[in-house]
């Protein structure tokens, strides 16, 4: 679909699950101070972005629905302004907002409070998040309630009940579409290369931070806006501190190095963790890890299918990882037991992933009145298990230092999955093979 289809397609389908007689409102991100009078790079609000396509701040989405199939959608956003526009770029000003984003009528920003009053009144039901948006916003909120409230005696009645928004934004964003799998697929792409470039060029004596910069030009050469998280460049005992962000150490000839880090494009983000040797050959006891997590890997990925629950994901990974604890003589005790006892959790303390999309942790329950979440087709997810024995756990010395985890991101098809990350070598063989000039 076009860009006016897709933002009329997703407005459509949160009217249909609002309350009649209902409003939502839904603002803008924040402008973040990075030092003093510097800021960080504006990004929206990625539920905001999703169903408006709006890209600036100070902008407010607003859904009236008045019964099924009778709705109105409102964005108020700041005017044009030539002097700000010198020094910052273009505006959609009102008329923008109505032919770009869609929206039935646009209203100056500035008039957000006194419209808000008169759009509230005689409605039954308000979708807000509180607290997510900062007090400011909260306020202005909390202030037109009342200000409705006050009405009372004139006849006019307010929302008696305020529900959170996010809930039914999130099951839309859980289940991209076909445009959406696309631009993830590129985002992987961008990653995938950048992840091998890197892979390629990996020896002793770099710096993490030279190989996070690397990532980071091979990002913005593919076409990304940059990183999608802060990237994790950890050698050796580094990767066992699951999100170490330092990345200033140097890298030392026998140890491993896990690189996790993933781009955005087009807002929607990739996430892939490698882990390979500096000098370019595992040692026994790696590759004897590394083996262990990448069968466990393999087992998560196997059992992805329309209609399996998401904690059938851990469960596959959880039995192979031990086994292989066990087998290596880090834990020591039958399988069964170990897994009860969740022995495990000493070198494996996370999940098998997370949901991904314009977050790189998106949005989506794991889990629906209590049971576990059942994938469905165009739910996009990561499949990362990894193994991480500390410099003290109470292991022989030759276990000590080793830190592996191996990522990929996956779509829910039909049948099974698609692997958005599967042209990144991952088995021992190629991993060297790829590394062979170092």
């Amino acid at each position: 679909m076009d860009k006016t289809s897709t933002i009329k397609a997703r407005i459509k389908a949160l009217a249909q699950v609002m309350q009649p007689n209902s409003v939502a409102v839904l603002p803008s991100a924040s402008h973040k101070v990075r030092s003093r009078d510097t800021l960080y790079p504006y990004r929206q609000n990625s539920s905001l972005h999703y169903l408006t396509g709006s890209l600036e701040p100070n902008t407010t989405a607003v859904l009236i629905v008045r019964e099924v199939g009778d709705y109105s959608y409102y964005i108020f956003n700041e005017p044009k302004d030539a002097l700000k526009m010198r020094w910052e770029g273009n505006m959609l000003g009102q008329e923008g907002a109505i032919s770009e984003l869609c929206a039935d009528k646009a209203f100056s920003i500035k008039d957000f409070s006194k419209e808000l009053v008169h759009i509230l009144n005689n409605k039954d039901a308000l979708y807000y998040d509180w607290g997510r948006y900062g007090q400011q916003s909260d306020q202005t909120i909390i202030t037109a309630l009342n200000q409705v409230y006050d009405q009372v005696r004139k006849g006019v009645s307010a929302p008696s009940a305020v529900y959170r928004l996010d809930t039914l934004i999130d099951e839309q964003r859980l289940i991209k579409s076909k445009e959406e799998i696309q631009l993830m697929q590129k985002s992987a792409e961008i990653a995938v290369n950048a992840h091998r470039q890197v892979m390629t060029n990996v020896r002793p004596g770099l710096n993490e931070r030279e190989l996070e910069g690397w990532l980071y030009k091979e990002f913005m050469a593919g076409g990304a806006s940059g990183p999608s998280y802060s990237s994790i460049v950890a050698g050796g005992a580094n990767a066992c501190v699951l999100h170490y962000i330092d990345n200033n150490q140097v890298l030392n000839d026998g140890d491993l190095l896990l690189i996790d880090a993933g781009c955005e494009y087009n807002y929607y983000a990739s996430d892939i963790t490698r882990t390979m040797p500096v000098n370019g050959k595992f040692s026994s006891e790696q590759k004897a890890l590394y083996e262990c997590v990448l069968a466990a890997q393999e087992a998560g990925l196997a059992v992805i299918k329309p209609g399996v629950k998401w904690q059938a994901i851990q469960d596959a990974i959880v039995p192979i990882l031990t086994q292989g604890l066990i087998d290596e003589g880090i834990l020591k005790g039958s399988l069964d037991d170990l897994i009860n006892e969740q022995a495990y959790k000493d070198f494996y303390m996370h999940n098998s992933g997370h949901w991904l999309g314009l977050d790189v942790h998106d949005v989506g329950t794991y889990k629906v009145n209590n049971i576990s979440r059942e994938l469905q087709p165009g739910m996009a997810l990561t499949i990362e298990p990894g193994l991480y024995i500390s410099k003290d756990a109470a292991v022989d010395e030759k276990w000590q230092g080793i830190g592996i985890r191996i990522e990929d991101d996956v779509v829910v098809n039909d049948s099974s999955y698609l692997n958005l990350t599967e042209a990144l070598p991952k088995t021992i063989a190629d991993i060297e093979n790829i590394m062979s000039d170092i």
